[in-house]
């Protein structure tokens, strides 16, 4: 008997948020097709130095949740030479451009009801490579008329730390909404975004030193800040311990937990429904 099948298994997640515009494009299903457009054109995208990034497997296109494998390999370029360290020489050699060396893979997790992409933190293959590689192969399958934004999720903490806080100066980055799940004042911000067509929002906030800003009796800049958790970033001087301190949001990921014995895709799709459902 395998005893390791009865263990309960601890998992830490990170959540990217993809985007798709316009609103009509907004739908699971078109999601889907995004995710699987990429994996059967077999698109491979150069993420990082000589390394490609490909989605390598696709599972559960008819289910709540598509998983699968990203595979990140070298790729050689064949017009260079390679060094023979026996004889100290440059020479160039004939290889199989077909084959990437140096492959390493991750799983991932893709949730299409609130289009959020999931990844083992820490992986193989690093988050940053994995937007990049999201960005730049959605462009090559989008529609003429659609386009897409990504971000990384911002954690609770680093929000509500600075939502509760008194700030120097705050700049909020947002980009283009899809409706997510938020409080009323964040929502009806974002409504009157998307309604006139606002794709990015830029706001810087500076007080003076005699009168420092009380975020969370700002209506406007906390629902920004609140908006950026899914859809941007912020930056904030605050002051903690009457010294300024400053939070940049990009600095803390959304990091959750997760727990599994066999099934680590169904705790996947419990944790994502449980925080965004």
């Amino acid at each position: 008997m395998d005893k390791n099948k009865y263990i309960t298994k601890h998992r830490r997640i990170q959540i990217i948020n993809i985007k798709l515009r316009p609103k009509e494009s907004q739908l699971p299903q078109r999601y889907v097709e995004l995710i699987d457009s990429i994996f059967s054109q077999k698109i491979s995208i150069n993420t990082y130095s000589d390394k490609y990034t490909r989605i390598q497997s696709l599972y559960g296109k008819q289910t709540d949740i598509i998983h699968g494998e990203l595979v990140n390999f070298t790729k050689l370029n064949p017009d260079l030479p390679s060094y023979d360290t026996e004889s100290n020489e440059l020479k160039m050699v004939e290889f199989d451009t077909k084959i990437g060396p140096n492959a390493k893979t991750c799983e991932y997790f893709f949730v299409p009801k609130y289009h959020k992409f999931v990844l083992i933190h820490n992986a193989r293959i690093s988050i940053n490579q994995i937007v990049k590689f999201l960005e730049k192969s959605s462009l090559e399958v989008l529609n003429d008329n659609e386009g897409i934004d990504i971000t990384i999720e911002k954690s609770s903490e680093s929000i509500e730390r600075i939502i509760n806080s008194q700030a120097q100066y705050i700049k909020v980055s947002l980009s283009y909404s899809n409706n997510a799940n938020n409080d009323a004042w964040a929502a009806a911000l974002d409504e009157e975004y998307r309604s006139n067509g606002v794709r990015e929002v830029e706001a810087i906030y500076k007080s003076d030193k005699a009168n420092l800003i009380d975020i969370s009796k700002t209506q406007t800049i906390k629902g920004n800040v609140e908006l950026s958790q899914s859809n941007g970033y912020v930056v904030a001087n605050v002051i903690e311990n009457d010294k300024i301190v400053q939070i940049n949001t990009n600095d803390h990921p959304r990091i959750e937990k997760i727990s599994f014995i066999n099934d680590i895709v169904q705790s996947v799709l419990d944790k994502v429904n449980e925080i965004f459902g």
